[in-house]
């Protein structure tokens, strides 16, 4: 079997002949990671941290001047980021070890005979 480094660091498994598709499956591994960190970074981390900003903007009885910026302080800011973060880390833990588990016979078989 043979494992082929992407340009953005995934390995990514092929089999010779038997993936006849690794070009289509590089551009999906490509564009996935481009709109995780679009959806991720730019509207779910951004919209935690404008509302938790808010939140002690406003129990200081801050006032924001024209061009002043909301500026979060603490591990507030941070801490519901990292724990969405952490949860969908464990849910592709568990899809892997699925997909590692329904394919295991297909390369037991494949390999079988080498």
């Amino acid at each position: 079997m043979r494992a082929f480094m992407s340009r953005n660091g995934y390995l990514v498994p092929g089999t010779g002949t038997h993936f006849p598709r690794f070009g289509a499956l590089y551009n999906f591994l490509t564009l996935a990671s481009l709109a995780d960190s679009l959806i991720f970074s730019g509207f779910i981390t951004n919209g935690i941290y404008d509302y938790e900003a808010k939140i002690q903007s406003a129990t200081n009885l801050n006032t924001l001047t024209d061009g002043e910026a909301l500026t979060c302080y603490g591990t507030i800011c941070y801490s519901i980021t990292c724990g969405i973060l952490s949860v969908l880390c464990l849910m592709a833990f568990v899809l892997s070890m699925i997909v590692v588990y329904r394919t295991k016979r297909v390369y037991a078989k494949l390999y079988e005979n080498s």
